[in-house]
C-alpha cells in the first residue's frame, strides 16, 4: 500500500483507511480477515508512522530524492 498511496503521512492516511481498506480487499489486494481489517481501520496515525518508518527508510533513504521504482 505504501508504494500505491506514495507514502502519506500516518495523519491523512488514517482517516482514508475506512475507505481503503475495504477497497482493497474487495480488489484482493489485501487478505485480512474481519478482525483483522477492523484492527486495521481503527489504527492511529502515530501507529500508522511506527509501522512504516521501516518501509520509508528503504523506500526514501535520501530525503527529498525520488526511489527508483524497483528500489520499493
Amino acid at each position: 500500500m505504501l508504494g500505491v498511496l506514495r507514502a502519506p503521512a500516518g495523519k491523512r492516511l488514517a482517516p482514508m483507511l475506512g475507505v481503503l481498506v475495504p477497497l482493497l480487499r474487495r480488489d484482493d489486494e489485501l487478505d485480512l480477515t474481519d478482525a483483522e481489517a477492523a484492527l486495521l481501520v481503527r489504527m492511529s496515525a502515530a501507529t500508522i508512522d511506527r509501522r512504516l518508518a521501516p518501509d520509508r527508510r528503504s523506500c526514501y533513504p535520501v530525503a527529498g530524492r525520488i526511489p527508483s521504482p524497483e528500489r520499493c
